[in-house]
Order: structure tokens, then sequence, then C-alpha cells
């Protein structure tokens, strides 16, 4: 195609006295900064911390989310009426039910909404382990070592990009050379697992908890040290 056929093409609307007239040339560069930036602004929200994760959602909300999704920190979550979002806010440890419509957001422990905030109650102070070796507690980042330690009975949360990904979980021992599990947890609606009592598990002892995904053949390994506490703990492992 020639420049003069589309010349004529980029001219519109062709009745108007003062036409837009547009060359390919100029047109190219602006069309692939557009084209690069958008996955960039698509993904910001991903790439923030997290401040809070969903536990119970009804209705719909923009970015839409679904039970076990975490809240990035600062971006703003839509809830169109009728919704009704509660989540686990990490910084202040509290669970929020929020009814909509309008915008929350959570911004250094601070929420912020045009909806009506219907309850609020003390909740867990989750643990937030992440594959780099750092951890999370109530949102505060800090160095976990290689084993960490980890009450029996708590409740173990999958989250992050793959944890939709998720297929079974199990404990093993160890470099105890063993080819069935320990324990074979039962997978909660596809992004949780309750660990065994420590009449089973014992205390002071390591295991390895293996994840396995369905994308790749080899589990994810979470290694921890079994205690004694007076309380059960959440501890959200992020899966990226």
């Amino acid at each position: 195609m020639s420049q003069l056929m589309l010349d004529a093409w980029l001219q519109w609307p062709p009745y108007l006295g003062a036409r837009l007239h547009l060359r390919l040339p100029y047109l190219l560069p602006a069309l692939l900064v557009g084209c690069l930036l958008l996955p960039i602004v698509k993904g910001q929200a991903a790439d923030l911390p997290k401040a809070g994760i969903v536990m119970k959602i009804t209705g719909t909300t923009n970015p839409a989310l679904s039970v076990w999704s975490e809240i990035s920190e600062g971006a703003p979550v839509v809830l169109l009426p009728g919704a009704e979002l509660t989540f686990l806010d990490y910084m202040r440890c509290k669970i929020v039910t929020v009814l909509g419509s309008g915008k929350l957001s959570l911004t250094n422990g601070e929420l912020t909404t045009d909806g009506m905030v219907t309850r609020e109650r003390q909740g867990p102070c989750p643990r937030i382990h992440q594959p780099s070796g750092t951890s999370i507690t109530a949102g505060i980042v800090m160095r976990s070592p290689a084993v960490i330690r980890v009450p029996a009975s708590s409740e173990i949360i999958f989250a992050g990009h793959r944890a939709n990904r998720v297929m079974s979980a199990a404990l093993y021992i160890p470099n105890n050379g063993d080819i069935k599990p320990r324990v074979q947890l039962e997978l909660i609606n596809g992004h949780r697992v309750l660990l065994p009592d420590s009449q089973t598990l014992g205390a002071d002892r390591e295991y390895t908890l293996a994840i396995y995904l369905e994308d790749q053949a080899k589990p994810t390994e979470f290694r921890f040290k079994t205690t004694i506490a007076h309380e059960d703990e959440m501890i959200v492992l992020r899966l990226e």
C-alpha cells in the first residue's frame, strides 16, 4: 500500500472541513509506546506489597477478588453495589467486613473506604513466608532462619500467583529417605491445610512440607520445626 493510499485511509471523517490528517510514520511510535505501557500498568498492583488477605466475599469487586486473594498495599479495590468483603488486615491483625458500594484501600495499616464498615474484630497475626527466605509478621518484613518454628495445629494458607495450582500437600521427615509421606494433609478449598496436633507431630521435630503444583514435576518444599504454643498460628505461604 502506497503512502498516498495510507494517508487517504487515515483522514477521518472525510466530510469535515478541517480533516484530521495522520501519517503512519508518526502514528506507529505512539501505538508501540502504548502497547508497551499496558502490561506495566496492569502489573503494578501485582508488584505492590500485600496488606491483607480476603477471607469471605459476596458480589463483585474490581479487580476481581476471591477467597484467599491478597490485597495490594495502597491499590484501590472497588466494591460494586451489594458487594461485601471480609479480609484480614495484616498490619493491624484485624478481621474487617466492608459493605459496598465504593472504594477501599489499605495503606500502612490504615483503612480508607467509601463503603460501610459493618464489623471489625481481632484476628490472627499471620506470619508470611516467601521463597526468598524472608518472612513478614503482621506486615513487618523479618529475616527467617533456614528452618522456622511452627506450632502444631497451625493453619497454612497458600497465597500468591501460583496458589491456585496446588494439587496436594504432605509432610515428610527431612533426609529420612521416605517414599511415602509421614502425614498426607487434606487440602481445604484448594488453598489451605491444617497441621496435625502435637500428639501426632511431636515437639521440637523437623518436617518438610511438600507442596505439589500442577505445573512442576518436583514439589515446593517448606521446612519447619514443631513447637508447643498456647495458641495456633496462621502461616501464609506465598507461592510466586
